[in-house]
Parts: structure tokens; sequence; C-alpha cells
């Protein structure tokens, strides 16, 4: 990750730099946007598609070079046909209604079971001046539309002229960026001495292929279509790295319509320069208002804690209740699985000697379930593992436990909320991580001593105690179960 910490600056303004006398953003537009604005957070290690992810690595071997020139060619081609078969089973749109609306993008896999709308749904509950009017995608890695085939999705609104508008100006630029010869690219992907060109064709070439730049031209026609016919007053995002996000965001602005981005998550510093696109920023405290600009964003409160309000009195347990709360550290591509897992295997020895009793919750984007299997049971420990759980179970989990466990992510801020212990364990060495940062919860690397640090956390140090409570005074304003209605009247002031 050191090698795309020195070149992530330098991906983010390649493209204004001018090589005989144009840069990359004019030359390739949509409608006077650069075609780049729409793929710049693609260009992030835990973004980029992992079959042309080529961030972060310093020389390719043969074999990989080849495996991603290969790789290059086909995921735009498999991404195009995933999405005509999405687009064809979707039922067409024949009626608009004229009711002034709030869109909020969303998607199938937001769906709870309650059939209530992860992130967003206190916001839509609480709207009461303009009409909430959540429009659904699915994940470009999900081809199943049955969860929203009944909801007002984005390929409902498919047609043929705008197809075939698409098709015109994505052949334009395909051939255009084909026709760039290599020295060309090569300096516009100049950084001093060193060119990126040879690690990031790949990526770039599978962006600039005429299929995938179909699908945004396509994705983006089709937003400005859906602001216009359903009367769309403000667009509300809780996401800035997607293809739809970026579509819409796009629509959004070249119709002259508001649009708010409701802040999900502590760390806002990435990206920060793309929130200036949003008319206003809805942001978690006045550290981030001021961080943004208070003419930009405004401070409600994290709207993702809103349901975490009611645990915050319950008494503390006193059962030696461990949870340890993990993070997508290998699916971010932070750490690569064999030393993750040794690392994890280290923590889980800890633990059993402390013999208290372990739940381990994972994040919901973790796909190597069965490694901590593996790890119990060479351990001969036995622990509750768990992963898709509602915000209730997930919260009296919290409230339940003695000690929480984390590895540096939004765990540590709902532990806090709840004023539980909390150990956090840096395993992958990050230096950028706000809780790790604070040092408002005891902090350790994977190299210390494990056990000492779980039995002195567990006695509930009051210099911690006074911390947190700073920490969260700090970073998340008014925690009163109350900030979706305050995004909500945010909304209904711009609409």
């Amino acid at each position: 990750m050191e090698i795309f910490d020195k070149m992530k600056e330098f991906i983010q303004t390649w493209s204004k730099k001018k090589v005989n006398g144009q840069s990359f953003d004019v030359l390739f537009k949509i409608e006077g946007k650069p075609v780049w604005w729409f793929y710049n957070r693609f260009f992030l290690p835990h973004v980029m598609p992992k079959q042309i992810n080529t961030l972060g690595k310093n020389d390719l071997t043969i074999i990989q070079k080849t495996k991603y020139l290969l790789m290059s060619g086909i995921f735009p081609k498999v991404v195009y046909l995933n999405e005509l078969k999405k687009i064809r089973k979707a039922k067409r749109i024949k009626r608009f209604s004229k009711d002034k609306k709030a869109l909020f993008l969303t998607y199938s896999n937001h769906i709870l079971e309650d059939h209530k709308i992860f992130r967003i749904q206190k916001v839509i509950d609480n709207l009461v001046k303009v009409k909430p009017f959540p429009l659904f995608a699915c994940p470009l890695s999900s081809a199943d539309v049955s969860k929203i085939k009944e909801k007002d999705n984005i390929y409902s609104y498919f047609d043929e002229e705008i197809s075939r508008e698409a098709r015109v100006i994505s052949n334009e630029l395909a051939i255009k960026y084909k026709s760039l010869d290599k020295k060309t690219k090569k300096l516009m992907l100049k950084d001093g001495k060193k060119s990126y060109w040879p690690i990031l064709r790949y990526p770039l070439n599978s962006f600039f292929s005429k299929e995938f730049l179909y699908l945004v031209i396509l994705y983006y026609l089709i937003c400005k279509k859906i602001i216009v016919k359903q009367n769309v007053k403000v667009v509300v995002l809780t996401a800035q790295n997607g293809l739809f996000e970026k579509c819409l965001l796009a629509a959004a602005n070249e119709l002259k319509i508001k649009s708010v981005f409701i802040q999900h998550g502590m760390a806002l510093g990435d990206g920060l320069e793309d929130l200036s696109d949003f008319s206003k920023v809805a942001v978690f405290s006045r550290y981030y208002e001021d961080k943004i600009g208070s003419d930009n964003a405004e401070a409600v409160g994290p709207v993702i804690f809103d349901d975490i309000a009611r645990f915050r009195k319950i008494p503390k347990p006193n059962k030696k209740h461990i949870l340890m709360i993990t993070s997508p550290i290998v699916e971010d591509l932070q750490l690569d699985k064999k030393k993750y897992f040794v690392r994890v295997d280290k923590v889980i020895k800890s633990v059993k000697r402390f013999e208290g009793y372990l739940t381990i919750k994972l994040h919901p984007r973790e796909k190597l379930n069965m490694e901590y299997q593996k790890i119990l049971k060479k351990c001969k420990l036995e622990a509750k593992i768990l992963k898709n759980l509602s915000k209730e179970e997930y919260y009296k989990l919290i409230s339940n436990s003695d000690i929480i466990i984390n590895f540096g992510s939004t765990a540590a801020i709902e532990a806090m909320i709840v004023n539980r212990p909390i150990l956090t364990i840096n395993l992958d060495n990050r230096k950028n991580n706000q809780v790790i940062n604070s040092r408002c919860t005891m902090n350790i690397t994977y190299l210390d001593d494990i056990f000492a640090a779980i039995d002195k956390t567990i006695k509930q140090d009051p210099i911690y105690v006074k911390k947190r409570n700073d920490f969260i005074k700090r970073y998340c304003y008014k925690i009163d179960g109350n900030c979706g209605l305050r995004v909500a009247r945010l909304i209904e002031r711009l609409a």
C-alpha cells in the first residue's frame, strides 16, 4: 500500500496535466464533464474491480501482464452484458408522477429483512413537504434484479433513443482513446522520472473501452431522463465511489438540480474535493462542517447511529463476554490473506487465555468466514461467528459485551457511544485511521501483549472514558435519534 500512497495524489490530478498543449480532461468529455471525473474514485485500491486492479503494484511479471491484458478486455464486456441483462428483465416505466420529489439512490442489497432501506429509512420516514423517491440499482457485480423488479429502478427508464445516443458518443470516445499513441499516454501518466502507464494501462483500457463508456453515458442520460420525468427537485446520495452515484450527480448538476450527500462513515477525508460537487453535505458534526466549509456542509449528527441512542443507558454487564468486530482488511487489500489470519490467530489465542466468552462479528463484505472457523477449531475455542445482523441485534450485542475488540473501524465509535471498554488492535500498520490516531481507546499493534491489553481494557480506565466522551462530542455532534429528521428538513429546504 505504500507504493499506492505515492501514486495516489498523482492519480487524482494527472488528467489535468497538458501534453502537446492539451490535457486528458479536455480531450475526453461527456456533455462538458471530463470522463475522468466519472472514473477517479474507481482508482482506489478498495474500489477498483479486482480483475483489473493493478494499484499499488510497482512492476508486473510477464504472467501478471498477460493476465491483466486478458482481463482488461474481458472485464468490460462481462459488465456490459450483465447490465444489458438487467435492462432486458426490467419493466418499462410508462407513467410519471408530477409530485415534487427527493430522489434517493439505493441498492438491491440495501433492502433489509423488514423491507426498510439501509442508511436512508430514517430520512425517508421524516419527509413531509416533498415525496421520497427511492431509486434502486444493483451492484455491477450482481445480475439479480428480482428484489427490485417491482420497485422504481434505474433499468426501467431505458429507451432506444437514449441507447443510440450513448452508442454514438461512446464509440467516438473509444476511437479517440485508441488513437492516442503510447508515447502520449506515457507522458500524460508521468510523475517526475516515472510513468505509471505500464501499471495503469490495464484499468484505463478497460474503462475507456466502448462497452464501459457506453454504460457510463447510458446511465448518465437515463438519470437525466428520470430527474426531468419524475419532477425530482433534490438528489440524495450516501456514497460517492460508484458508477451510478457519479452518473446521477453529473445529471443533477447538468440540470441544475440540488444535491445532498449524507455522510455515512468517519473517514470523510478521502475525496473531500469531490464533495464540492454537492449542494450540501450532511455531516456528523461541526468538526466536519469546518473541514468542508459551512457554505457547503451542515452538521446534523450521524444518521447511521440514530438507532443506537436508546442503548446508551443500558447497564454494563459482567459476564466476561468479549466481542471481536472485524473489518474487511483482506477484501480492501490492506493485508494479504495469510498475514491477516496469522495476526487474527494471535488475537484469538490471547482471548482464549482470558477465559472469556467470545463472539466474532464479521463485516458484511468479508468473504473468508471459514478461515475464522479453522482458527477457532485449531485453538479448541468455542465461539459464535455472526455476520448479517439487524441494527437492533447488533446494538444489543455491543451493549451485552464487557469488552469490544476492533481493528480500527466504525465499530469502535458505536462501542464508545454505548460506553463499553474498547481495545483497538492495529493489524495492518495503518497510520491514517481516525480511531487509532485519536488514542481514545486502548491502542496496541498485533506485536504487543494482547492478553495484558485485554486485561487492562476491561478495567475501564476513567481516562479512556473521558477521552471517548470528548471524541463523541467532537465527531458525532448529537446522538439523540433525530439525525434523520434534521437531514429531512435540510432536504425540504433545498427542494
